[in-house]
């Protein structure tokens, strides 16, 4: 950073690499490039790439997401990833092209053509995934297609699914109203 002598303004300003921002809600770090605030709105954007980090507690494991961009309402408390969005959560990955994270429902609902989860060597696609964040499973709606495998003890039984609706473990709560 130089500055001007004449004016006092700072000149050939070059940004950094690194993170400059960081945003901290409850259990949940987020960290990217830039982030502009519109008061009026109440809406945040931050540019990437884009770091967010969820600590583990209890029984509830650590996730950890990767995205281009941020979009954050503070009045619904709302975060929206948006390009190449990735998670990583134990032995689970995630990828979509959206991600609309609730830190407050521990759900995270990822959109995707397809969006797709493997957890060892299962994988599962559709058009959205419902992720429980504090269980580590999801739920696939729309266009599903992935490939399980079933432990039945000495022998091991794999099989190809296609359909509307699948799990990999039922949650204990039911999904969200789609039409919040």
């Amino acid at each position: 950073l130089e500055m001007n002598e004449e004016t006092r303004c700072p000149e050939n300003i070059v940004r950094s690499e690194e993170a400059d921002v960081t945003l901290t809600q409850e259990r949940t770090t987020i960290l990217g490039k830039t982030f502009i605030y519109d008061n009026d709105k109440g809406l945040g954007n931050m540019e990437g790439p884009v770091t967010l980090d969820r600590v583990a507690e209890g029984d509830s494991p650590a996730l950890k997401a990767n995205s281009d961009k941020l979009e954050f309402n503070v009045d619904t408390d709302q975060k929206i990833l948006t390009g190449n969005v990735k998670i990583e959560s134990e032995d689970r990955v995630s990828e979509a092209e959206r991600l609309e994270y609730d830190e407050k429902n521990s759900i995270a609902v990822l959109y995707g053509n397809p969006a797709k989860s493997t957890k060892g060597e299962d994988t599962l696609e559709g058009s959205i995934i419902i992720y429980y964040l504090d269980k580590n499973d999801v739920v696939i709606k729309g266009n599903i297609q992935g490939t399980v495998t079933v432990d039945l003890g000495d022998n091991a039984a794999s099989s190809e699914n296609a359909g509307d609706e699948t799990t990999t473990d039922p949650p204990a709560d039911p999904p969200p109203d789609e039409n919040q």
